[in-house]
């Protein structure tokens, strides 16, 4: 026993191997149009079929910057018209400047509320005394009070001037710009005075010729709201929209059926415009194509009409233009899967002139804009019409040396038929595991929402080289291609209907033990 014990120990073995069946899922996974189109884009109507619905504003026409006040600075000059030694509480006379001129181009401002921006002031004094210096504006209010700036001087060290720097946040303010007269524009009212610091124990030393600047600056002022008379304006529209919805649809050649389309303008300022559609086109970037949306009376000239301000609630004019299969060329329009949206025109605002006395108005927050709304009932008719997406693996890739085929299973709940292929995907590009594999169509039932789903089973053969390739790094792509049993008919594609496909690794790998 001890002998053969020890001389079987010394004997060489040689490699042993077996085959052995496999068969599993290797990914899963379902096609329907909710998966292709953003969920934002898609809503179902009673009858469960999909509707694509977009809106995109065209332009604003950011009427807010006719309005805008400009980065003013004004300097007000006070000479003192007296010298000598004046007592505490002596008001120095002084030539009264009543009011601050806004320089604006062509827009008479009459009253504003801002935003935001800042009023800043810096007085200058070379006065040998205490000053207290008052700058009253009665036409700027915040919370309904006066707002005044106060400045109390000190003597200035020999040879120089006192200056004092501050300013007032404009955030809800109130600007009058009537003026004195409270019947002109662009003016606000201000009283300043001077008067030497009753509470002051010396006297105040004026020299002769000595003046007080007071210098006012607007900086970066913001109105939420104005009125008065904003002048005629010209603007040249040449738009670009994107249009990444439509160039997220499907690729393929379709048969749109229903379509509607609506312009909608929204004038909720006090100003008359018109607007001069010159041509409305589209373009996609994948064939090249582009098309000009073409209606009778689209590109006449619109009138928009003036919104009306009832105690801050405006009542906003719309005007809504419906284009439609019956009124232009709006399925062919569409049909050509645009990724770009051009407007080309021009504006006209105030084309009359002042035919409001002054009392255009603005609320900046809510102006004049275009938008357009699509709604697109999803009964196509499909030439070659794409869906894919990326198949999930059911676990992780394992290198296992395996020959054999994978079987996949396409339960097809639309009422057309279909080719699908399969793809590797590695470093960007496509791996051909089978293409243009013949996919039956669900059977139509009474209701057209609900087809009885067609089931087809497909067979791929596959090697050890390219199972190596699918894992995490290298998805799976599937790629179904539909098409209508005869163009141009044209079938509903309802919320419930989707394809829901397996793939299933059935193969046969080998187990070596030894060397």
């Amino acid at each position: 026993m001890f002998v053969w014990i020890l001389f079987s120990g010394c004997t060489r073995r040689e490699p042993t191997s077996w085959d052995s069946d496999l068969r599993g899922p290797l990914a899963f996974g379902k096609l329907s149009m909710d998966d292709v189109v953003a969920d934002s884009l898609l809503y179902a109507d009673e009858a469960g079929l999909w509707h694509l619905f977009y809106e995109e504003s065209l332009t604003d026409f950011e009427l807010d910057s006719i309005v805008e006040i400009p980065d003013t600075v004004i300097v007000n000059e006070y000479p003192l018209l007296v010298s000598g030694a004046f007592l505490p509480g002596f008001t120095l006379p002084i030539a009264q400047v009543q009011q601050i001129n806004i320089q604006h181009p062509t827009v008479q401002l009459m009253h504003a509320r801002m935003k935001s921006g800042q009023l800043r002031y810096r007085v200058v004094s070379p006065v040998d005394g205490f000053l207290n210096c008052s700058l009253s504006i009665p036409g700027l209010t915040l919370n309904g009070v006066q707002q005044t700036i106060a400045v109390n001087t000190t003597p200035p060290p020999a040879g120089q001037d006192f200056i004092s720097e501050g300013f007032i946040d404009l955030a809800g303010a109130e600007l009058d710009l009537t003026g004195e007269s409270g019947s002109s524009f662009n003016r606000i009212a201000v009283a300043f005075n001077v008067v030497v610091d009753p509470n002051s124990s010396q006297s105040a030393i004026v020299a002769a010729g000595d003046e007080i600047t007071l210098e006012l600056s607007f900086v970066q002022p913001k109105l939420a709201y104005a009125r008065g008379y904003f002048g005629t304006h010209h603007y040249d529209l040449n738009e670009q929209v994107d249009f990444s919805a439509f160039a997220a649809m499907p690729e393929g050649a379709l048969n749109i059926e229903g379509a509607s389309m609506q312009f909608n303008i929204r004038n909720a300022v006090g100003i008359d415009a018109q607007i001069d559609f010159e041509q409305i086109s589209n373009y996609n970037q994948n064939n090249q194509a582009s098309i000009v949306l073409e209606h009778p009376t689209l590109y006449n000239a619109i009138n928009i009409t003036r919104a009306h301000d009832n105690d801050g609630s405006v009542q906003a004019y719309e005007y809504n233009f419906d284009v439609n299969a019956s009124n232009s060329n709006l399925d062919a329009f569409l049909e050509n899967l645009p990724n770009q949206f051009t407007l080309q025109g021009d504006v006209v605002v105030n084309p009359l002139g002042n035919v409001s006395d002054g009392n255009d108005f603005i609320y900046t927050d809510d102006a004049l804009e275009a938008n357009i709304i699509m709604d697109i009932p999803m009964r196509f008719g499909m030439q070659d019409l794409h869906l894919t997406d990326t198949l999930r693996l059911t676990n992780t890739a394992e290198e296992i040396p395996l020959d054999g085929e994978l079987l996949l299973w396409i339960n097809n709940g639309f009422p057309v038929e279909g080719l699908v292929s399969l793809y590797i995907i590695e470093n960007g590009n496509r791996i051909t595991l089978a293409e243009n594999l013949q996919i039956d169509s669900a059977v139509p039932t009474t209701i057209p929402a609900s087809p009885t789903p067609a089931e087809s089973w497909l067979t791929i053969e596959v090697n050890r080289e390219q199972l190596s390739k699918i894992n995490e790094a290298n998805p799976l792509l599937i790629d179904v291609t539909l098409q209508t049993p005869a163009a141009p008919a044209t079938v509903g594609i309802y919320v419930d209907q989707h394809i829901d496909f397996k793939l299933i690794l059935d193969g046969t790998y080998t187990i070596q033990y030894g060397e």
